[in-house]
C-alpha cells in the first residue's frame, strides 16, 4: 500500500503545482460559459460567446452537456474565477480516476500497480489533468462506472454504477457509450441481460430529457449538434492508411510510457511485435510522402520530414501494439478481457474516425484499460520475473514518467506564453480601440485587459485600432495586407524538449489538424504574435 500511495500521490501533487497554470485551450470558453451560468443557473446555455470568430450564442460554441458548467459555476462563485480555484476543482476527478483505474486494475490484473503508473505517468492523464475541461470528469466517472458495475452484483453497486454513467452522460455525450459496454459486460459475465439492467436506462433517459428541453427552450439538440459537428469537423486531404497510423499513433501518444515497456514483452510476443515494428518502418516511408498535407510541413526540409516521420512510425507502433496485446487478450480471456477489449476498440474507433479529429484526450476514457491489459501482458513474460526484468521494469516505467513530464512541460511553456504575450502586448493601449484574433487561453487574457474578440461578419475595427494577431492559435482568419501596418512582431523561440503544438515539429496534441503527431522533438518552433494597425 505504501508504494500504490506514492504512486497515487505523486502525479496528483504534480498537478497540485500546476493550479496556478494558465487557462490553456478550451479553458477559457468553460470559464466564460461558467460566467454564464452563475447569471443564469437555470438555463445554462443563456449566455453568448464569440469563440469561432463569430459572435453566437453558448448553445452553438458549447456543445456538451451541463454539469461541468454547473460544478465550475458553483467554484467560481464561491471561491472566485482564478486560476488556483478552478484548477483545484479538477483535482477531485484526477484523484477519483486513479483511485478507480487502482481499485479496478487490483480486480483485474495481478500487477496493479504497474497499471497505476501507467495511468499516472502518461501525458493524457496529466495534460488532461492540468485544464478544466471536462475529459478528465467524464473519464472518472467513467472507470467509476466499470468499477461499480463489474463486481459482485448488489442493489448498491448497481445504483453506484447507474449513477456513475448518469455524471458521464452529463458532463460529455461519449459517457453514454457507457451503456453498451456495461450491457455487453451482463452478457459476458452472466449470458443475460438481467433485471439490473433497468437501472441503466435512468441515465439514458434524463440526458435525453434534458437534451429535450434544451432543443425546445434554444432550437438546438445539444446531442444532435455534437454529433453533426463531429460527422462534420475538420479534415485533412491524407490518404485513408495514413489516417489510419495517425489514430495509432495518438493512441500511442496518449499512453506514450508503455512504448519503453514494450522490450519486456519480447519473449512471448516476438513476432507479433516484428511484424509490427516493420509495419511502423513501412508506415514512416509512406507518411514521409504525407506530409504535405500540413502546409508547415510541405516546406520543412528532407530531414525534418523524415524525423517527424519516424517519431510517427514509432508512436504509431506503440499504438498497434497495444491493440494487439488488447485483441490477443480478448481472444483466449474471460469477460474481464473481452470488456477491456471492446473499451479499448470502442474508444479507439471514436477517437480516431467518428469524432471532429483526432486528439490525445479523446482517448483518455480508455487509459485504465490499456494499463490493465500493459500489466497484464508484462506478467506473462517470463523475462518479467527476472533480477534484469525486474530492473528493466523500474527503468521503463522511470523513463515513462520522465517523459509525460517533459510533454506536461512543453504544453505549459505554450500556455504561459500565451498569458505573458496577451498581457505584455495589451499593456499601454488603450481598451476600447484594441482588438484581437485567435482564442484559447489568449482569449482569456486579452479580454481580461479590456479587448475585444474580432467578428469576421461584422466589421467594428476603425482607423487607428490595434489588432492582436497570436499565429499559435485557433480560428485566425487573417486581414487584408494593404487595410493594416505592422506595428511590431513578438517572437519567443520554445525552449522545451518536445513541442506539444508547434507545425514545424509536426505536433497536434490538441487536433491533429495542427500536426500529424501527438507531441514530438522540438524542430525550432517558435510563438509569434503580430500588433497590428488598422490604416
Amino acid at each position: 500500500m505504501v508504494c500504490a500511495s506514492a504512486i497515487l500521490l505523486s502525479p496528483l501533487l504534480l498537478l497540485a503545482l500546476q493550479i496556478g497554470r494558465p487557462f490553456h485551450i478550451d479553458d477559457a470558453l468553460y470559464v466564460q460559459w461558467a460566467r454564464s451560468i452563475a447569471v443564469h443557473w437555470a438555463d445554462p446555455y443563456a449566455g453568448w460567446t464569440n469563440w469561432h470568430g463569430v459572435s453566437e450564442p453558448m448553445v452553438s460554441a458549447m456543445r456538451n452537456p451541463p454539469l461541468l458548467g454547473w460544478t465550475l459555476a458553483l467554484f467560481g462563485s464561491a471561491a472566485g474565477w482564478s486560476e488556483r480555484c478552478l484548477h483545484s476543482a479538477q483535482l477531485i476527478p484526477a484523484a477519483l480516476f486513479l483511485a478507480a483505474a487502482f481499485g479496478l486494475a487490483r480486480r483485474w490484473s495481478s500487477r496493479p500497480l504497474i497499471a497505476l503508473a501507467i495511468c499516472a505517468c502518461s501525458p493524457a492523464f496529466l495534460l488532461m489533468g492540468a485544464t478544466i475541461m471536462a475529459d478528465m470528469l467524464m473519464s472518472a466517472a467513467w472507470t467509476c462506472a466499470v468499477y461499480f458495475w463489474c463486481r459482485v452484483p448488489t442493489r448498491w453497486s448497481s445504483a453506484f454504477g447507474a449513477a456513475a454513467v448518469l455524471v458521464a452522460g452529463f458532463t460529455k455525450w461519449y459517457g453514454l457509450a457507457l451503456i453498451p459496454l456495461l450491457l455487453a459486460w451482463e452478457l459476458m459475465s452472466v449470458m443475460r441481460i438481467t433485471r439490473r439492467c433497468a437501472w441503466l436506462a435512468l441515465p439514458l433517459l434524463l440526458t435525453l430529457a434534458h437534451d429535450g428541453w434544451v432543443s425546445s427552450v434554444h432550437g438546438i439538440s445539444m446531442f444532435g449538434h455534437a454529433a453533426t459537428t463531429a460527422a462534420t469537423g475538420e479534415s485533412l486531404h491524407v490518404h485513408p492508411a495514413l489516417h489510419v497510423w495517425l489514430g495509432l499513433a495518438f493512441l500511442g501518444g496518449s499512453c506514450a510510457g508503455i512504448l519503453l515497456l514494450l522490450p519486456m514483452l519480447l519473449r512471448t510476443h516476438v513476432w507479433t511485435l516484428g511484424a509490427l515494428a516493420a509495419t511502423a518502418v513501412i508506415a514512416a516511408c509512406f507518411a514521409a510522402s504525407q506530409l504535405s498535407a500540413w502546409p508547415a510541413l510541405a516546406a520543412a526540409s528532407a530531414t525534418e520530414q523524415w524525423i517527424i516521420a519516424a517519431e510517427l512510425g514509432v508512436l504509431g507502433f506503440a499504438g498497434a501494439s497495444v491493440l494487439a496485446l488488447t485483441f490477443k487478450g480478448a481472444w483466449s480471456g474471460g469477460p474481464e478481457a473481452r470488456v477491456l477489449g471492446l473499451w479499448i476498440a470502442g474508444t479507439f474507433l471514436f477517437g480516431a474516425f467518428l469524432n471532429w479529429a483526432i486528439l490525445v484526450r479523446s482517448f483518455l476514457p480508455a487509459l485504465p484499460a490499456l494499463a490493465i491489459v500493459t500489466a497484464n501482458a508484462i506478467d506473462a513474460a517470463p523475462f518479467s520475473t527476472r533480477p534484469l526484468g525486474r530492473m528493466a521494469l523500474v527503468i521503463g516505467l522511470v523513463c515513462g514518467g520522465w517523459l509525460g513530464f517533459e510533454v506536461l512541460r512543453a504544453d505549459n511553456e505554450v500556455a504561459n506564453e500565451a498569458r505573458e504575450s496577451a498581457q505584455s502586448l495589451a499593456m499601454n493601449r488603450a481598451t476600447d480601440r484594441l482588438w484581437f484574433q485567435g482564442h484559447w487561453g489568449f482569449q482569456h487574457y486579452v479580454e481580461a485587459a479590456g479587448g475585444k474578440a474580432m467578428d469576421r461578419e461584422h466589421e467594428f475595427v476603425r482607423s487607428g485600432d490595434t489588432i492582436l494577431v497570436p499565429m499559435l492559435n485557433t480560428n485566425v482568419f487573417g486581414v487584408a495586407e494593404d487595410s493594416v501596418r505592422i506595428v511590431d512582431r513578438r517572437i519567443i523561440p520554445l525552449q522545451s524538449r518536445f513541442v506539444v503544438m508547434g507545425p514545424r515539429s509536426g505536433a497536434g496534441f490538441w487536433a491533429h489538424t495542427l500536426g500529424p503527431l501527438p507531441f514530438g522533438w522540438n524542430l525550432g518552433d517558435v510563438a509569434e504574435t503580430w500588433v497590428l494597425e488598422r490604416r
